[in-house]
């Protein structure tokens, strides 16, 4: 072979080779794949599908030289659904061999797995798109050092109407290793969730050393704001140590009509840790705490065991139009975790009228005598002002007056002040007519009553017929009322009903010595003790009635309000603390540790108590008892007294003692220790001893004494 023939030979392999190059690479553009696929559509991977793309020639896959139609090859195709991931790998194993499909961009064979999905598309898709909602966006562990904690679960839902491609999914961050996906995760690199529907990621922590360990999980994927990331939070500890774990911390409402409530969405909460968590408070603050209300088993002073859970529910009555939120904190014995509420009260702004009681009854009033008096409360339980036209009182007896003005507003209310003045001894009726701008105008109260001579008994409250509650926590019993009801005579009086009317009737008890149908002698009263246990925040009012065979008394009104109730709760910064090593007769450092009133109530601060003498602990600044008043917190410093230790591993228990029984809380101090250092004898005389420097002379002059001897 000549040189010339062999140099061209060399040439023209090179050549052959680069051209193979340039077509391997057209040929398998998406090598390697991408990290996140796009979100596909189906209509347009229905084109590509029944039609090669590109101009290239060789048959489509809808051809019967090919697949055929996709709706006739549903289960074949199935392995692709959504995952053009499986189909590009198809293709670049040769597995499908045509030019056009090679030559496919990343979009493109997504929409083709978009329609092997959905074979049975009829035209365009508009605006379909995956979204990505993650719950919840931070977990937080505590676990006794070199032992896994139970898992927490992580959701990625997918409330778009195109399928989520997930890419990668890592844990990542300054104790990465510490953090462990679990197995049965469902959420992995490459899968698809469809619309509506979610994954998981099981996570849990293992941590290395005491003290604070961070790290992040983090989840790619094709929706807008990829990736979505978790903050993972984990606390090492020497002792087992409970954990309060939610499985979402933000609850969102969709648009509820005004007055009615929504279906009720729960709260899981488990103790992922080594110890039972104990629930000290469950409360609700916040812009609007009144449109929620709280339910389940997560109450104050639940116990939760190590893996057990516990469950709060949320139901949601929007008391007004637009945007309405609270958030609930779970206060723990491992510290607090709060919840977001939010929703939105719906409903075209009107008012509407509601008037309590609905009817009237005055019972027997003596002719001549003093006019009776009851009272009907008028409130606009809408959400746009009331317009009043008129306010009329009609039947012959019955009269009134008002205090509602031309105008009330949302939520606002007035009242009716109706009497009975009979002329005549016989039955009469009447009618109270609200005339206004709200819907079912009029709205009108019946009334009723009967004049009587004046032969019969007189039955009347002693005192000021009202009564007035001081604010009661939500779920509580105020203070009772009593209230005295007194028969004048002449003769003996029948308790025909004692009732309660109004919006919050049932909101109040009563009891006491009245006692429906029993008789009251002249000139003798009974009792009648009432109670507001309210279930709601805000003001509560009520009307308390009484008929009898002799004349009426008049209406009790009956006010209080429903507060959230006061908690006295404790945090402390750390759960254990931890010394640096120090020998017997160091001046150690003090340690700082901070306790915070994380309640609604103050608390004070009677001790701090260890159960030995090797720690103390005082306040910074200051002195105790010290009153916490809330959100306020109290910086402590703790000291070790290494002299009073004995050498080796040394712990105690710091326990902060407050004025209120039940309420303390304990904090973990540990130290190394080790036994006093003592200095090296230098042995200058008085022992027969040799210092240093004198043995060394005398090992000098041995040497010179023995040198010239080898010499001669």
């Amino acid at each position: 072979m000549s040189t010339a023939f062999a140099s061209s030979l060399r040439l023209l392999r090179a050549a052959a080779a680069g051209l193979a190059f340039t077509v391997v690479s057209a040929a398998h553009a998406l090598t390697p794949a991408p990290a996140t696929w796009p979100a596909g559509d189906a209509w347009a991977g229905k084109a590509l599908y029944d039609t090669p793309t590109g101009g290239m020639a060789g048959p489509s896959c809808g051809s019967s030289n090919c697949h055929g139609p996709a709706a006739n090859q549903a289960k074949k195709l199935a392995n692709g659904n959504n995952k053009p991931a499986v189909i590009n790998s198809a293709i670049l194993k040769g597995t499908m061999t045509n030019a056009w499909l090679r030559a496919m961009t990343a979009q493109q064979l997504a929409d083709v797995a978009a329609f092997t999905a959905n074979p049975g598309v009829t035209g365009p898709v508009s605006g379909t798109a995956p979204i990505a909602s993650l719950t919840p966006t931070a977990l937080n562990f505590t676990q006794a050092v070199a032992s896994t904690s139970s898992s927490q679960t992580v959701t990625l839902s997918n409330t778009g109407t195109a399928a989520l491609a997930l890419g990668a999914v890592t844990i990542a961050g300054a104790q990465a290793s510490e953090f462990a996906r679990v197995a049965a995760s469902t959420c992995t690199s490459g899968a698809s969730v469809a619309p509506g529907a979610s994954c998981s990621v099981l996570i849990t922590f293992t941590p290395a050393a005491t003290g604070a360990r961070t790290a992040s999980l983090t989840l790619a994927h094709n929706a807008a704001g990829s990736p979505a990331t978790v903050a993972l939070a984990g606390t090492g500890t020497g002792t087992p140590q409970p954990v309060i774990a939610v499985n979402n911390n933000a609850l969102t409402f969709a648009a509820q009509l005004l007055a009615s409530s929504s279906a009720l969405q729960t709260v899981v909460v488990s103790n992922p840790g080594q110890a039972a968590l104990v629930l000290a408070g469950v409360a609700l603050s916040g812009s609007h705490p009144g449109d929620f209300a709280l339910g389940g088993t997560c109450v104050a002073n639940a116990s939760v065991a190590v893996g057990s859970t516990c469950s709060l529910t949320v139901r949601f009555t929007p008391t007004a139009l637009g945007a309405r939120s609270a958030s609930v904190t779970l206060s723990s014995n491992t510290g607090p975790v709060t919840i977001s509420l939010a929703g939105t009260g719906a409903g075209t702004a009107a008012p509407s009228v509601a008037l309590a009681p609905q009817s009237q009854a005055f019972g027997l009033a003596t002719v001549g005598a003093a006019p009776l008096t009851r009272s009907v409360s008028l409130t606009n339980s809408g959400s746009a002002a009331l317009s009043l036209a008129s306010v009329a009182v009609s039947g012959t007896g019955f009269g009134g007056t008002n205090n509602c003005g031309a105008s009330l507003a949302a939520g606002a209310s007035c009242t009716l002040a109706l009497t009975f003045n009979p002329a005549s001894a016989t039955a009469h009726t009447g009618l109270v007519s609200v005339s206004s701008n709200a819907a079912g105008s009029p709205h009108t109260v019946a009334l009723s009553g009967t004049g009587v001579l004046a032969s019969m008994a007189v039955v009347a409250w002693s005192g000021t017929a009202s009564a007035s509650f001081a604010d009661t926590a939500v779920g509580s019993i105020s203070m009772p009322a009593t209230l005295t009801l007194v028969n004048q005579g002449p003769g003996s009086a029948v308790l025909n009903s004692l009732s309660l009317d109004g919006a919050q009737a049932a909101e109040f008890l009563t009891g006491g010595s009245c006692v429906v149908g029993a008789s009251l002698a002249a000139n003798t009263s009974c009792t009648v003790t009432a109670a507001l246990a309210p279930s709601q925040v805000g003001p509560r009012a009520a009307t308390l009635s009484v008929v009898t065979n002799g004349t009426a008394p008049g209406n009790v009104a009956l006010a209080g309000n429903g507060v959230i109730a006061a908690q006295q709760l404790l945090a402390l910064s750390t759960t254990a603390i931890t010394f640096s090593p120090a020998a017997q007769g160091d001046a150690v450092t003090p340690m700082p540790v901070t306790v915070t009133n994380t309640g609604t109530s103050p608390v004070t601060i009677t001790a701090l108590s260890f159960g030995s003498g090797v720690f103390s602990a005082t306040p910074a600044t200051g002195s105790l008892p010290a009153t916490l008043a809330p959100a306020q917190a109290l910086d402590v410093n703790v000291s070790l007294n290494a002299n009073a230790a004995s050498p080796g591993d040394v712990s105690d228990t710091l326990t902060v003692m407050t004025g209120t029984t039940g309420l303390s809380r304990t904090l973990e101090v540990r130290a190394n220790v080790s036994a006093a250092q003592t200095p090296a004898s230098t042995n200058v005389g008085g022992g027969g001893g040799l210092e240093v420097r004198w043995a060394s002379l005398l090992a000098l002059a041995v040497f010179a004494l023995w040198r010239p001897r080898r010499s001669a």
